[in-house]
């Protein structure tokens, strides 16, 4: 009897995870799904993450050295994916990367985070950001993650990436031209 009801349990909760993760599912409130959505981790990102997609790594100037400012969702840093800070740290990425020039990066080929541009480009941005300091130089690396099937085969010294150094300073006269964004990011 105890077997059944603890299947029983489990088999609904499944249930209730699987249909409160598909917002297009009609039976569950949104309400429902909401609460779902708070009771697990931000950090499970391999379920969603396309593999195609472009994988950006900020990186903060320290003298000469380069510190990694983006962080993984499942860190012990990020309370294993219970905070939320990773998520407001690549969302004001995200505000930011809208008012970079196209000019500002420059095409290398090999390993990611070898070189970066000598020389900072100045980004006039109209908000002040939280987690990116206005008196940093931040060193932006845009890359694709090698196939699995290429692991192990050479292939990271032939990697196309994309890099940009950058000093964000505050100009409350700063406009954003989405076209110029939408056009960059084809």
């Amino acid at each position: 009897m105890n077997k059944t009801i603890i299947t029983s349990f489990w088999a609904v909760l499944v249930f209730f995870i699987l249909f409160s993760n598909n917002p297009s599912y009609p039976i569950l409130s949104h309400n429902t799904k909401k609460a779902f959505s708070y009771l697990f981790p931000q950090g499970w990102g391999f379920f969603t993450k396309d593999p195609k997609e472009v994988t950006i790594d900020v990186y903060q100037m320290e003298k000469k050295n380069m510190k990694l400012v983006t962080i993984n969702n499942f860190s012990s840093q990020n309370l294993f994916g219970l905070s939320r800070e990773a998520r407001y740290i690549g969302y004001e990425l995200g505000k930011l990367e809208q008012y970079i020039p196209k000019k500002a990066y420059v095409n290398k080929l090999g390993f990611v985070g070898k070189t970066y541009p000598g020389i900072s480009t100045v980004v006039k941005i109209p908000f002040i950001p939280k987690f990116y300091s206005l008196d940093k130089e931040y060193v932006i690396f845009q890359y694709k993650i090698v196939p699995f099937s290429w692991i192990n085969k050479n292939q990271e010294q032939y990697k196309p990436y994309l890099v940009a150094k950058i000093k964000f300073e505050y100009s409350p006269s700063a406009s954003y031209n989405p076209k110029k964004y939408f056009e960059k990011n084809r």
